[in-house]
């Protein structure tokens, strides 16, 4: 229209859409680059708090343990977990989630698996793919043909090891 007759002043209407552009690129780095990671880290914290509600509210150790697997899975964005705890040579899988019940009380010897690994050396470890990357024993009788991505961390108390969470995606997806 300001092509057509120059009293319309063609340059504040550039200048107008071109500050609402810019107005909208700048929301959408801010969405992207502050908004998103600040939502990601509130559902962060709020599983956190959840555990802590639980550690500190539940007297059975059964439950923490089980709610501590429920909220590592749902954090992670994976597909099962479970804790093995430390009894003197050996791990005990004490708490599941979404792994096969009949699996609970399994014991690994501490010289096996990632989970093994993880109690003796107090590090955390990643193994992407479960089945081509771990060539040591396996930690579950269906961990080979089952598990894609295996997170285990210690859980430590002071600088001893207590046990080892292990989280577990499927081995078409990925974690972390």
């Amino acid at each position: 229209i300001g092509f057509l007759n120059p009293e319309l002043g063609i340059v504040s209407i550039a200048t107008s859409v071109s500050a609402l552009g810019s107005l909208i690129i700048s929301f959408s780095f801010l969405r992207l680059e502050i908004i998103q990671p600040l939502a990601e880290r509130v559902s962060q914290v709020e599983a956190m708090h959840r555990v802590g509600l639980a550690i500190t509210s539940q007297i059975a150790t059964d439950t923490v343990l089980s709610e501590i697997t429920l909220q590592a899975t749902n954090w992670l964005d994976a597909d099962a977990a479970g804790i093995f705890l430390l009894h003197e040579d050996e791990l005990e899988l004490v708490a599941v989630h979404e792994l096969p019940q009949p699996l609970l009380h399994y014991r690994l010897p501490l010289s096996d698996g990632i989970a093994g690994q993880v109690a003796r050396t107090h590090e955390s470890v990643l193994v992407t793919n479960y089945r081509r990357d771990w060539k040591g024993a396996p930690d579950l009788p269906l961990a080979r043909d089952t598990f894609g991505s295996v997170l285990c961390v210690p859980l430590m108390y002071a600088s001893n090891v207590l046990g080892v969470l292990m989280v577990i995606t499927g081995r078409h997806n990925k974690l972390l």
